[in-house]
């Protein structure tokens, strides 16, 4: 995650990528998406939307607490990213002084919806 410096303040992976020599550590099925270059260093292809999936799932359990299933035949969302977009609404909403309760929706087009109001 090579544009961690440009993500949200808040965002758990801007100074923390996700590691994921210790993800295929402690989860088999994420493990067989991992490769090793000669050097050592662990890769994950972002083009394999099994890979991603896979990677979402871990991330929310792992950072989240949440157990998700993700249907195959579904977008997945990138949870870094996705979080990013959240709080940066969430700024929004919170400086936003027209009223004293503000509540924010996202209408998503996809299956899975992540919203951490």
């Amino acid at each position: 995650m090579a544009l961690n410096h440009l993500m949200h303040p808040r965002n758990v992976y801007k100074n923390r990528p996700p590691d994921f020599r210790v993800l295929a550590e402690k989860y088999p099925d994420f493990r067989q998406y991992i490769t090793f270059s000669p050097d050592g260093k662990v890769n994950l292809d972002f083009q394999n939307s099994d890979a991603v999936r896979c990677l979402t799932e871990k991330l929310l359990k792992e950072d989240f607490k949440l157990d998700v299933i993700l249907p195959a035949d579904s977008l997945v969302p990138r949870i870094p990213q996705r979080l990013d977009y959240i709080l940066l609404v969430q700024d929004l909403l919170n400086a936003s002084s027209l009223y004293n309760n503000v509540m924010g929706i996202d209408i998503g087009v996809i299956q899975m919806i992540i919203l951490f109001f």
